[in-house]
C-alpha cells in the first residue's frame, strides 16, 4: 500500500514536471489556433509534429534505457551513467536540430523562417528537459523540484496569455516559449550534474557499444510507434484540403493531455518496477501491480475522455467558433485515446522486464496494421475513415500487448 501510495505521488510530480513545457506547447498551439485560420494553423501543427518525430531520432531510445540506469540502487554508476547520456545528448542535439530544420523546411517551403527555427529548437530543448526529468525521477528526488517547475510554468503560461490579448504574432509567442525552455532546460541539467559531480564516465567503445545495442531496439521501437500514431495525420496533409486538416490538427492536439498524464504515469510505473524487479526479482506481487496499474490507466482514460469531449462539444461555438469540423474527429480521437492509453501501460510493464526487442516486434506489427487500417479506410471514407483506421490498429495493439504480458508473467508462475 505504502509503495502504491509512493508511486502515486512520483506520477503526480512528474506530472507537474513535464507540464511545465508539455503543456505550454499545447497551450502555444491552442492560441495559436484561437489566432489563425484553419489552414494556417494545421501547417503550423504539422511543423510542431515533425519536430517532436525528429527529436526522437536524435534521442534514439535513451530516454527509456537512462532511466532504467538511472534507477540502480548504488550511487556512483548512476551518476557515471548520467555524464554518459549528457554526452549522448549533445551529439544528439545537433542531429535532432539539423534534421528538424531541414523536415520542417520541406514541409512548409514558404518563407516563415522563425517559424522553423523555434520550432526547431523544441527537438533539442526536449532532450535536455527530458534528461534532467529522468535523473531526479530515478534517483526519487523529483518531487522536490516538480512545484518549482509547475510555479515557472505558470509564469510562462501568464505572459503567453498576455501576448494572445495584446495579439502578438506567432513568432512573437514562439521567440517566448523557446526561451523559457532553454533557460529551464539549462537549470535543471545544471542542477542534475551537480547531484552528479565526481564521478564522469570515460567516453569508451564498451560503453557505447553497451548503450547503442540496448537502445537501438527502443529507438526502433519508439520511433515506429510515433510514426504510425501520426500517420493518419501526413495522410490527411496529402489528402484533404487545408481546412480539414486544421480541424483534424486541432482535434489531435486537444485529446494530448490525456496522453500526457496516461503517458506520466506509465513512466512512473517503468522507473518503479524497473527498480523493484533488479532489486527483488519476480516476485509474486509483481503481477498484481502490473494489471492493477494497467486498468487504473485505463479507466483514467476512459472516464476523462467523456468529460472532455461532452464539455468541448459544448463549448467549442464559443472558444473555436471558425473550426466547424473539429467535434467528429475529436470524438474519433478520444475514442482512438483510450486504447493508446492502456498501451502506454502495458507497455511500461513489459520493458521493465527488459523486453526491449520484444517492444520492437510488436511495434512493427503495429505499423503493418495501422498503415494498412488508416489507407484502406482512409481511402475508403476520407480523413474520418484515417481517424478510425488508427483506432482498429491501437485496439489491436492492445490485445497484443495484453497477451504478451501476460505470457511474461505466467512464464514465472505469477497469474
Amino acid at each position: 500500500m505504502r509503495n502504491n501510495i509512493a508511486m502515486l505521488f512520483d506520477g503526480v510530480a512528474l506530472l507537474l514536471a513535464k507540464a511545465t513545457f508539455i503543456g505550454l506547447r499545447l497551450l502555444t498551439l491552442y492560441l495559436c489556433a484561437a489566432f489563425l485560420a484553419r489552414s494556417a494553423f494545421g501547417a503550423l501543427a504539422l511543423a510542431f509534429t515533425t519536430a517532436e518525430i525528429c527529436r526522437y531520432i536524435g534521442d534514439w531510445g535513451t530516454d527509456v534505457w537512462s532511466l532504467r540506469r538511472f534507477s540502480q540502487l548504488e550511487a556512483i554508476p548512476a551518476r557515471r551513467q548520467l555524464w554518459l547520456v549528457v554526452r549522448l545528448r549533445i551529439v544528439g542535439s545537433l542531429v535532432a536540430g539539423g534534421l528538424a530544420w531541414t523536415s520542417i523546411a520541406l514541409l512548409a517551403p514558404q518563407p516563415i523562417v522563425w517559424w522553423h527555427a523555434m520550432i526547431s529548437l523544441t527537438a533539442v530543448t526536449s532532450l535536455w528537459l527530458n534528461l534532467g526529468v529522468n535523473w531526479f525521477q530515478a534517483r526519487g528526488s523529483l518531487r522536490r523540484i516538480a512545484c518549482l517547475f509547475a510555479v515557472a510554468g505558470a509564469a510562462c503560461a501568464l505572459v503567453l496569455i498576455v501576448e494572445h490579448h495584446m495579439q502578438a504574432s506567432i513568432t512573437q509567442r514562439l521567440v517566448t516559449l523557446m526561451s523559457f525552455e532553454t533557460v529551464l532546460a539549462a537549470c535543471v541539467v545544471i542542477i542534475a550534474l551537480l547531484s552528479g559531480a565526481g564521478e564522469v564516465a570515460s567516453w569508451t567503445r564498451p560503453a557505447l557499444r553497451a548503450w547503442f545495442t540496448e537502445a537501438t531496439p527502443i529507438a526502433f521501437a519508439a520511433l515506429i510507434g510515433l510514426a504510425y500514431g501520426r500517420l493518419d495525420l501526413y495522410f490527411v496533409s496529402r489528402t484533404a484540403s487545408p481546412d480539414v486538416l486544421g480541424d483534424y490538427s486541432l482535434a489531435q492536439r486537444l485529446v494530448e493531455p490525456i496522453l500526457f498524464i496516461a503517458a506520466a504515469m506509465s513512466s512512473t510505473i517503468y522507473a518503479r518496477a524497473s527498480a523493484f524487479i533488479q532489486q527483488h526479482g519476480r516476485c509474486s506481487e509483481t503481477s498484481g501491480y502490473a494489471w492493477r496499474w494497467v486498468r487504473m490507466v485505463s479507466c483514467m482514460a476512459t472516464i476523462v475522455s467523456i468529460f472532455i469531449g461532452i464539455v468541448f462539444a459544448l463549448v467549442r461555438h464559443y472558444l473555436l467558433p471558425g473550426y466547424s469540423g473539429v467535434v467528429t474527429f475529436m470524438w474519433t480521437a478520444l475514442l482512438c485515446t483510450c486504447f493508446r492509453c492502456t498501451n502506454l501501460g502495458l507497455t511500461a510493464f513489459i520493458q521493465a522486464f527488459g523486453e526491449y526487442r520484444l517492444m520492437f516486434r510488436i511495434s512493427l506489427f503495429n505499423a503493418v496494421s495501422i498503415t494498412c487500417a488508416v489507407i484502406g479506410v482512409g481511402t475508403l471514407f476520407g480523413p474520418l475513415g484515417a481517424a478510425l483506421g488508427v483506432s482498429l490498429g491501437e485496439a489491436l495493439n492492445t490485445g497484443v500487448q495484453t497477451y504478451k504480458l501476460r505470457r511474461i508473467l505466467s512464464a514465472e508462475g505469477q497469474t
